[in-house]
This record gives structure tokens, sequence and C-alpha cells, in this order.
């Protein structure tokens, strides 16, 4: 029964931690703007790369801006909503990943 209870926790504080990093790297980068410029741009990269990345996976399937027709338009659409939901499951999975590692060295120990 705890052990079940402590699957169920991982799961809600995964999904927690899957939007909650995204939201304090937007936080970051608009703090980043706010900082004197020699330092924010290597600060706002970052951060934008945190939330970004997914773009990186999707650029090959991605048409060429220059491709006016509807199947392109629908194609870029979908490429920029899976951008979201792509960082809400890696962060997921990286906070489950993490404190079932923690929960698992903690059994251990004990």
């Amino acid at each position: 029964m705890m052990r079940r209870r402590s699957a169920r926790r991982r799961i809600l504080l995964s999904a927690v931690g899957g939007i909650v990093i995204p939201l304090v790297a937007l936080a970051g980068m608009a703090i980043a703007l706010k900082i004197p410029e020699d330092r924010s741009e290597s600060l706002f990269d970052i951060f934008f790369w945190v939330i970004g990345w997914p773009r990186i996976l999707t650029a090959p399937v991605t048409p060429k801006s220059d491709d006016v027709s509807s199947t392109a338009m629908n194609i870029r659409l979908l490429m920029l909503i899976a951008t979201p939901v792509l960082d809400f499951l890696a962060y997921a999975l990286l906070t489950y990943f993490l404190l079932w590692w923690r929960d698992t060295r903690r059994r251990v120990n004990t």
C-alpha cells in the first residue's frame, strides 16, 4: 500500500515538474531581458533552449516558411503545438526518474 501511494505521489509531482520547469525557464528569460546587455544575451539563450529544444527535433519535418499550401501551414501549426507537449513530457519524465532514483536510493540505505 505504501509503495502504491509513493508511486502516485511521484506521478503527481512529475506532472507538476513538467509544467513548472518550462515556466521557470520562461520567468528566467523575462529576468534575463532586464539584466544589462553584457550578460543577458547568453542567459536568455540558455533559458530559450531549455524551452525550445523540441524545435530542433521537429525541424526536419517542418516545411519551409515559403511554402504557403494549407498542408504546410497545418504541419507548421502541429509542430508549434508539439513543442510544449514535448517539453511537458520530457520534463515530467525527468522529474519522475529523479524522484524514483531518490526513493530507490533511500530504500536501499534504510
